[in-house]
C-alpha cells in the first residue's frame, strides 16, 4: 500500500492513513489511499491537432453570422428609412423629378407688385420642397453610412473571433 499521490507522486502528509482522503500537498487533488501500487505521474499529453471538421464548423458559423447580421442590418436600414423614402417618392410624384434643381427664391419683391410676389412665393415654395428633399436624402444617406459602419465593425469582430477560435487549442475529451 502507498499513501503517495497517484497523479504527481508527492508523499502523503503526516498522519495520512489508508481509507481516509487527504488533499495532495503537491497538486491539490484529493487522494484516497488504497491497496494498489502507486503509478508514475502521467506525462502531459500534447494537444491534438485541430480537426478539419472543427475548422469547417467555425468558418461555417462565421459565415452564417455574417449573412444573418447582414440581413438584419439591411432590414433595420429599410425600416428606419421607409418613411423618408415614401415621402421622397411623394415629393417627386407631386412636384416632378426636377425639384432637386429648384433655384433659391432670391430677394423678396416689393408688396406693391402682386404678380412678382406670386412668382416669388411659387419659387420659394418649390425651393422649400427642394430643401425638404435634400434633408430626406441626407437622412437616408446618414442611416446608410451608419449601418454600413456598424456592419463593417460587426464583420471585423466576427472575423477576429473566428480566427481566434481557429487558433485556440482543442479542448481535451
Amino acid at each position: 500500500m502507498t499513501l503517495a499521490c497517484p497523479e504527481c507522486g508527492a508523499p502523503a502528509p503526516r498522519g495520512a492513513v489508508a481509507g481516509r482522503a487527504y488533499a495532495c500537498p503537491g497538486c491539490g487533488n484529493p487522494v484516497l489511499p488504497t491497496e494498489r501500487e502507486a503509478r508514475a505521474p502521467a506525462a502531459a499529453a500534447a494537444p491534438p491537432p485541430v480537426e478539419s471538421g472543427r475548422r469547417r464548423r467555425t468558418v461555417g458559423l462565421a459565415l452564417a453570422a455574417f449573412f444573418v447580421l447582414g440581413a438584419a442590418y439591411v432590414g433595420v436600414y429599410e425600416l428606419l428609412t421607409a418613411e423618408s423614402k415614401r415621402e421622397l417618392a411623394e415629393l417627386e410624384r407631386i412636384h416632378g423629378a426636377d425639384v432637386v434643381t429648384a433655384p433659391p427664391p432670391g430677394a423678396r419683391p416689393a408688396a406693391d407688385d402682386p404678380a412678382a410676389l406670386r412668382a416669388w412665393n411659387a419659387t420659394r415654395d418649390r425651393y422649400e420642397v427642394r430643401t425638404r428633399h435634400e434633408t430626406l436624402t441626407s437622412r437616408t444617406g446618414w442611416f446608410f453610412r451608419g449601418m454600413l459602419a456598424a456592419f463593417a465593425a460587426q464583420t471585423l469582430l466576427t472575423a477576429w473571433l473566428a480566427v481566434k477560435a481557429l487558433r485556440a487549442p482543442s479542448p481535451r475529451r
